[in-house]
């Protein structure tokens, strides 16, 4: 059975861009940066602290 765990929303927005992040553990909130790659580095980072712990354990998908 397929559960949603995250929902990601990203935009361009003026001179910067915005993810909107829904999760079930951390809530809503927004994370900007003026470059995309620093958004999704962000991003990354933060959604791999919050899951994280329920990660531990299970194999990864190996670094290239």
């Amino acid at each position: 059975m397929e559960e949603s765990i995250c929902q990601i929303e990203i935009e361009s927005a003026e001179a910067d861009f915005v993810a909107r992040v829904t999760t079930s553990m951390g809530g809503a909130r927004e994370i900007r940066s003026i470059r995309f790659d620093s958004l999704l580095n962000l991003l990354m980072s933060e959604l791999h602290a919050e899951f994280e712990p329920d990660l531990q354990g299970e194999e990864t998908e190996p670094d290239y």
